[in-house]
This record gives structure tokens, C-alpha cells and sequence, in this order.
């Protein structure tokens, strides 16, 4: 891989005879080698994929064999491709808290940006702690940020029937999860989420951060 990055990136890459001093002689010229093109190769295969999966027109297979200088045949990428994206299972993505987030804000106040930045603020707070991410699929923290923006901003009711609908969650499910994320709100700027906290502190978000947290959640409240 250094042998490659630095053929990518330096003025005067490193020589064959500079990865084997490296490696004190452990591989020969031929090893090294053929290393190199079996990670290029497996690179090429995750071009493909990747070309497939985000571009209007992605890369034809022949393009692959005229990058590859004809090293490779149609049937060898289309087998190394297949290799790769089955030990993937076939999965190329995984939902994340900001894919439900548009659709649960609009359900929210669709045309407020304040809110807009208070709830990815908090979800970036509830990113950042493991137990949060780990306890909570990303639509419970998608719909906790709602829930939890809408009371730091005292919005009532707090939860609408709308984002009851949209969301599948009820404001009593919500409970535990946005507890977290207020409590990691309230002291975002002595922290780990300090990083968070500037990020949202600055006009261009809002400063959605220096406004004060919720002093209640009643649901929380009910539950203590």
C-alpha cells in the first residue's frame, strides 16, 4: 500500500529495491509485486462497484480491462467483483439517524430552520456515545432529536400526532433516549461533544448550542 501511495502521490515514488530494504529482505522483487497488483486489482473491482452504486454512467467492464492493461479478463473482474460484494452479503449501505431525519422533521416544522439545526445537533451529540448509538436503531434517535428539539425550543404539545404517524413512535417510547441526549446537551462544552458543541455554536447553525436545554421532558418527568 505505501509502494502505491507513494506512486500516487510523491514526485519520486519508492523503488522496488526500497520496499524490500524496508522489509529487510522478507519479500523478493517478484512478492512485492505481486502483492501490488493483487490489491490494485481488488481496487479496481471496488471502482466498479462504487461507480455503479453513485454515478449516472458508470464504468463498463471494458473500461475496467483497459485500466487494468489487459491484465484482466471480463469473466476474472466480474468474478472478483462478485467475491467482493459477497462478502460484503450484498449490503452496500446501512440506514443512518439522518436518512429518517428530513422526513421527521417536515412532519415536525417543515419550514423552520431553527429546528432543523437543533435536531441534527442532536443527533451529532447522540452519535458520539457509543451506548446511545449501540441501544438505539437510527429512526429512535432520529425521532428522540425530534422530540427532545422540540421541547429545548417549547414547542407544544411536544409530540404531534403527525410524527406519531410518521415516526411509529409514541412520546412514551421516546423517553430514555432523549433523556440521554438532553443531559449530553446540557454539558456539550466541558466534554467529549465539545467538538459538537462549536460546530452549533456558530451563527451559520444557528447557534442552536447556546440555547439553554429543557429543564423538563414529560415523559422523563412521569417516569422518575
Amino acid at each position: 500500500v505505501l509502494l502505491i501511495s507513494s506512486k500516487y502521490e510523491e514526485i519520486w515514488p519508492l523503488a522496488i529495491n526500497d520496499m524490500i530494504n524496508m522489509s529487510d529482505s522478507t519479500y523478493s522483487r517478484d512478492q512485492i509485486l505481486a502483492m501490488e497488483k493483487a490489491i490494485l486489482s481488488r481496487l479496481g473491482c471496488v471502482l466498479l462497484i462504487s461507480s455503479k452504486y453513485e454515478e449516472i454512467w458508470p464504468l463498463a467492464i471494458n473500461d475496467m480491462i483497459n485500466m487494468s492493461d489487459s491484465t484482466y479478463s471480463r469473466d476474472q473482474i466480474l468474478a472478483m467483483e462478485k467475491a467482493i460484494l459477497s462478502r460484503l452479503g450484498w449490503y452496500l449501505m446501512v440506514p443512518t439517524p439522518y436518512m429518517f431525519t428530513v422526513w421527521y422533521v417536515n412532519a415536525s416544522l417543515p419550514t423552520e430552520i431553527e429546528m432543523e439545526n437543533m435536531v441534527l445537533f442532536f443527533i451529532e451529540l447522540g452519535l458520539m456515545d457509543y451506548l446511545v448509538t449501540i441501544r438505539n436503531n437510527p429512526s429512535m434517535l432520529a425521532a428522540s432529536a425530534v422530540y427532545a428539539a422540540r421541547c429545548t425550543l417549547n414547542k407544544t404539545p411536544a409530540w404531534i400526532e403527525t410524527l406519531k404517524h410518521y415516526t411509529g413512535y409514541t412520546e412514551d417510547q421516546l423517553g430514555d433516549c432523549a433523556k440521554s441526549l438532553v443531559s449530553f446537551y446540557a454539558s456539550a462544552s466541558d466534554n467529549k461533544f465539545n467538538v459538537v458543541y462549536k460546530k452549533y455554536v456558530n451563527p451559520d447553525r444557528g447557534a442552536v448550542a447556546c440555547f439553554p436545554p429543557a429543564t423538563s421532558l414529560s415523559v422523563v418527568n412521569r417516569h422518575k
